[in-house]
């Protein structure tokens, strides 16, 4: 059964709080590609690499059903050279066969050298659409009809906008294995975004991306981020990228999302070229559960505050000195306290900070063991008490009721039309 909570929620946690979407606007149920993409954008103010949406009109846009980008009358299939992107030595010693190993397309402007020091592969064939995120204009709401609605093959960008609702949706199977051709959102210098209650799965590259551009006031919520892979990176059946934080002058919350069978980036946050205002981040109440390497990635001079979260079966929660950094120069600043931490958080955010709780840790080497990671660095609270004077970072409720909650809410809900 669904908490009061979830059943009541009609607006944001955290950083997103105030946003409306497509409220008063015009309400339009798709069921095809061709009406969605006629509902989200008047072709007039879309540019003309389809890129940006200027259309800032209110709209509600009900997506019912799923509509299949991959569907033979639809999908745009291309043929690249690219790499493998696995780890080879770790997927040989597994008995992984080659043509079963996860592919980096090299052939676009994501690229940057990554195939150095991987074997190449000449001919990668994907759909080109997952390259062609369909652009989303300002005040707008788009969101599924019950639990069985979304979109594959293709996902969702806000670029130059602000006022956004994605919610209730899958959001899935973008080139599964095929790296640097598709994330699930993308978000570039856009503010008052929410991100809820949505399903994200077999897509190659991340889930969500913020980044690189300046993206502000942003609360990703109770979604359902499934990273059950064909393979994987390491060749483990764990999806090797989750949410990617590495816009300018960030303020986003992430809470009570469900993390499962991922590798890493859960989420990373940093700023572009280690430069920017430093990116503040709440973390609160969400279920991370098996993941094979890390979950929190916090590079200088991110801020991030980690409370009331579950961590069950995570190799590493967060991972403070990345590339065996044993000075730790390059580490963000964390506050995440494994007791109720009450004489700063009183001080500071004029509330206690909820613990949180972790199961089965084991670090790898060159990582900071969970006592360490685990840090009170009382920047964070400066930084959160200035962020959105203060009134966005709520109470987390006690980690022990997180794994009960998070998988009865996270994801679609049926309630949501």
């Amino acid at each position: 059964m669904l908490s009061p909570l979830a059943v009541a929620a009609k607006a944001p946690l955290g950083f997103g709080q105030g946003v409306t979407g497509g409220e008063g606007g015009v309400v339009i149920e798709v069921s095809t590609a061709a009406e969605l993409e006629s509902a989200l954008c008047d072709p007039k103010k879309l540019s003309g690499d389809k890129r940006v949406c200027s259309d800032s009109s209110p709209r509600i846009i009900k997506i019912k059903g799923v509509i299949d980008y991959n569907a033979a009358d639809l999908q745009e299939m291309k043929t690249s050279a690219g790499c493998y992107y696995a780890d080879e030595e770790v997927c040989i010693a597994k008995g992984v066969p080659a043509k079963e190993w996860d592919v980096l397309v090299a052939d676009n402007s994501s690229y940057s050298g990554h195939c150095k020091s991987h074997t190449g592969v000449d001919n990668i064939t994907y759909n080109n659409l997952g390259l062609k995120p369909l652009a989303i204009g300002s005040n707008t709401t788009v969101m599924g009809v019950g639990k069985n609605s979304g979109i594959k093959g293709r996902g969702f960008a806000v670029r130059n906008a602000s006022n956004i609702i994605i919610r209730n949706l899958s959001i899935t199977d973008i080139n599964e294995r095929i790296v640097f051709v598709g994330d699930g959102i993308l978000l570039e210098n856009a503010d008052k975004v929410w991100i809820d209650q949505n399903r994200f799965s077999h897509v190659g590259r991340q889930f969500i991306t913020l980044g690189y551009a300046k993206t502000t006031n942003v609360t990703i919520s109770d979604n359902d981020f499934d990273g059950t892979s064909k393979q994987g990176k390491s060749c483990n059946g764990a999806h090797a990228y989750e949410l990617y934080v590495a816009g300018q002058n960030q303020s986003v919350t992430i809470v009570g999302n469900w993390f499962r069978n991922f590798r890493s980036r859960a989420p990373i946050v940093m700023p572009p070229d280690g430069d920017g205002p430093a990116p503040v981040v709440h973390m609160a109440n969400n279920y991370f559960e098996h993941g094979t390497w890390h979950g929190l990635d916090a590079y200088k001079p991110a801020r991030v505050l980690v409370e009331g979260n579950y961590y069950e079966d995570v190799q590493t929660p967060i991972l403070r000195y990345p590339d065996s950094d044993s000075k730790g120069q390059n580490a963000g600043y964390v506050f995440a306290p494994l007791a109720t931490e009450k004489q700063l958080c009183k001080s500071k955010l004029k509330r206690e900070c909820t613990a949180n709780l972790v199961f089965n840790a084991n670090p790898k080497p060159y990582s900071l063991p969970v006592e360490r990671a685990f840090t009170l660095d009382a920047n964070v609270l400066d930084a959160m008490k200035v962020a959105a004077g203060g009134k966005s970072v709520f109470k987390a409720y006690p980690a022990k009721n997180v794994p009960r909650r998070v998988k009865a809410e996270a994801g679609p809900q049926d309630w949501l039309r």
